[in-house]
């Protein structure tokens, strides 16, 4: 399957008060998260191809052009990226699947515990709040994860955007000054993936 996105995406060291508060008002926190480990397979020479192994799915994201820099609030502004990404199911029993999964030999095994919710229009155009398993063609998908990174498991958080469908929603203005009131974010600390791996590792 192939998906196109626009994302918008923040690693920080420090946890943000503000930001788990406002998932707590949807019941929601890292401890009754999920918690899953993706491989990602290490490009030090570029940053706008991102390969991982998630729960049996390969994933292949590729970057469309350069980083727009967009401001989301008075203090809170990002590099937003254009991505093309193909998925596709692995067999359990692939051996390179299996030896990657046993071995993790050259692979960056990020551990992830994720808190997040879909922004997608209802049939009158509203904009709804649903779980991130709800299916959709347009929307945007707003996380808060905590994440282990490599094998010293070093502690991170990262929030972000991700606009999916052919048609981008357009996030009103209250739904966005609550969500970030409070809170600063740059583009110095605005990346993807594969960007962030490259420089922490």
């Amino acid at each position: 399957m192939m998906f196109k996105s626009r994302e918008i995406r923040w690693f920080q060291i420090k946890s943000s008060s503000q930001l788990a508060d406002w998932f707590a008002s949807f019941d929601m926190s890292f401890d009754n998260s999920k918690e899953r480990t993706d491989y990602y397979l290490p490009l030090p020479d570029n940053d706008n191809i991102g390969v991982k192994i998630r729960e049996g799915k390969i994933e292949v994201k590729n970057r469309l052009g350069q980083p727009e820099v967009v401001q989301l609030a008075p203090s809170v502004n990002g590099n937003a990226e254009y991505w093309v990404k193909w998925s596709f199911m692995s067999p359990e029993d692939d051996p390179l699947v299996k030896e990657i999964l046993e071995k993790k030999q050259d692979w960056i095994p990020v551990r992830k515990s994720r808190m997040g919710v879909k922004l997608i229009p209802d049939l009158q155009g509203k904009i709804a709040v649903l779980p991130l398993t709800t299916m959709g063609d347009n929307g945007c998908q707003i996380e808060y994860t905590q994440i282990f990174v490599g094998s010293a498991q070093e502690r991170w958080f990262t929030f972000g955007f991700e606009w999916f469908g052919d048609m981008k929603l357009s996030v009103p203005d209250d739904f966005m000054k609550k969500l970030l009131s409070g809170i600063e974010l740059n583009k110095d600390h605005s990346m993807g993936y594969a960007q962030f791996l490259r420089d922490v590792n």
